[in-house]
């Protein structure tokens, strides 16, 4: 049986490895698509290399010469056109030859993907798997927000209702519309709204980018799956299967003592001290921050571990996917040290989590961890507001004010027994997450590798 795992992002391969390693193990054939040229940087090839797990590029070439390129163009796959009507409908066209040859080049079972978001045209592969004779299953990276992208496309000419032909459009086919800001916007550029609507591609709705035509669902938790319902996925698609990434979470616990006294060793702590984590945020100032109190990403990074240190507490660093180590300095501070460990392997052994808005949030939830949440892009996202043992800030004395709390005794121990109370509700730390997606796998109708 051939999975094929679809990456649009760096992101989307770092957070979809737990599980094509493990289905790997399990005896399928895995291969990864690298849908962007986004996701084809060399860091990337070496990362999938070094972990023996084959790829395809967003041409369809792969890195041996075996399969030659299908795809002629400059632009992506995935990079709809949106100036002319005419290059619209052309690219368009590509898309469909294109994707419909490779997947008869591939003959994939399954495709499992990380969103099913209209953005990377995804819904069309989807629709052409199917086509294929292929399911489709999503794993999602992160919460599906359709905020974010009326957030990131707010301020975009191309995708506001701005004439009589877009407000036409808006009011003959509503579910591409919606007021963000005082602005009303369509999901795309509208000569690309306008095409996918041509070419019958258009899902239900297009602002959701969890599940518009895949099989089913594979949620890490029944507050994940309440949260993606909200966004109009169909609950019958919905399964709560926890994963890989929570199985590794719930062996550390396990070990916990013993794998934080090794940590310590390795990264030189002070084992009298406790623990901060913090997930250094992406820098987005290239977007059109409107309410910032910082100027670029290194002051973030410098107030950030200039608070957290002055604590006295322990500090390690972990990076976003789409930052790298040699563009950080952590040497200002001696109790600051950069983990290169993947995220979800220090939560468990921390004492306070601290990121801005991240999906690995969950994680810290579900591992009982207390976080601080600063919103310093000031996003307003609700996704994590219902956990009472996260600490939602924006601005920078806040963040201070409660670092400084949350180093009290008691404060600390009121935190952790509120995040406790709901941390079965954000994750399934039973160790089973492989063989529930194994169930999964099986009922949408792939047949499993012989025992």
């Amino acid at each position: 049986m051939k999975l094929v795992f679809v990456a649009y992002l760096r992101t989307h391969i770092v957070s979809m490895l737990p599980q094509a390693e493990w289905l790997q193990g399990q005896g399928f054939e895995i291969c990864y698509y690298l849908a962007s040229k986004k996701a084809m940087k060399p860091a990337d090839e070496d990362l999938l290399n070094l972990r023996g797990i084959p790829f395809c590029r967003y041409d369809g070439s792969t890195p041996d010469g075996k399969q030659s390129p299908l795809w002629a163009t400059r632009r992506d796959p995935v990079g709809y056109s949106y100036r002319r009507l005419d290059s619209c409908w052309r690219q368009m066209k590509r898309v469909r030859s294109f994707y419909t040859q490779l997947l008869a080049r591939w003959k994939p079972d399954l495709l499992i993907l990380p969103e099913e978001n209209i953005g990377y045209l995804t819904n069309v592969l989807v629709i052409l798997a199917h086509k294929a004779g292929a399911k489709a299953l999503v794993v999602p990276y992160t919460l599906d927000n359709p905020l974010e992208a009326a957030e990131a496309y707010h301020q975009s000419r191309h995708f506001i209702v701005n004439s009589w032909l877009r407000r036409l459009f808006a009011h003959r086919y509503p579910a591409w519309s919606r007021q963000h800001k005082g602005v009303q916007l369509l999901r795309l550029p509208f000569w690309a709204a306008f095409m996918t609507e041509r070419f019958h591609f258009t899902p239900p709705d297009p602002w959701q980018t969890t599940c518009s035509f895949s099989d089913a669902v594979a949620v890490e938790s029944d507050e994940l799956g309440r949260q993606h319902a909200g966004t109009g996925v169909a609950p019958a698609k919905l399964h709560v299967t926890g994963s890989i990434v929570l199985d590794q979470i719930a062996a550390i616990q396990h070990d916990a003592p013993r794998l934080k006294t090794t940590l310590i060793n390795e990264l030189g702590l002070d084992p009298t001290k406790p623990i901060f984590l913090a997930a250094i945020p992406p820098d987005q100032f290239n977007t059109q921050l409107i309410d910032c109190e910082f100027q670029n990403h290194a002051q973030v990074v410098t107030f950030w571990l200039d608070t957290l240190a002055a604590t006295g507490w322990n500090v390690v660093v972990n990076l976003h996917p789409h930052l790298k180590p040699e563009q950080m300095d952590f040497s200002s501070h001696s109790r600051v040290k950069y983990c290169a460990r993947p995220t979800a392997e220090v939560i468990p052994l921390c004492d306070v989590f601290v990121a801005c808005i991240s999906a690995t949030i969950r994680w810290a939830i579900a591992a009982g961890k207390p976080v601080i949440n600063h919103d310093l892009y000031r996003y307003h996202y609700g996704d994590y507001h219902i956990a009472p043992g996260v600490i939602h800030v924006e601005k920078k004395s806040d963040f201070v004010a409660e670092v400084s709390r949350i180093i009290q005794p008691e404060r600390l121990s009121e935190v952790q027994a509120a995040q406790a109370m709901v941390a079965t509700d954000w994750g399934v730390l039973d160790g089973r997450g492989g063989q529930r997606l194994l169930a999964l796998i099986r009922q949408i109708g792939i047949k499993l590798p012989p025992a």
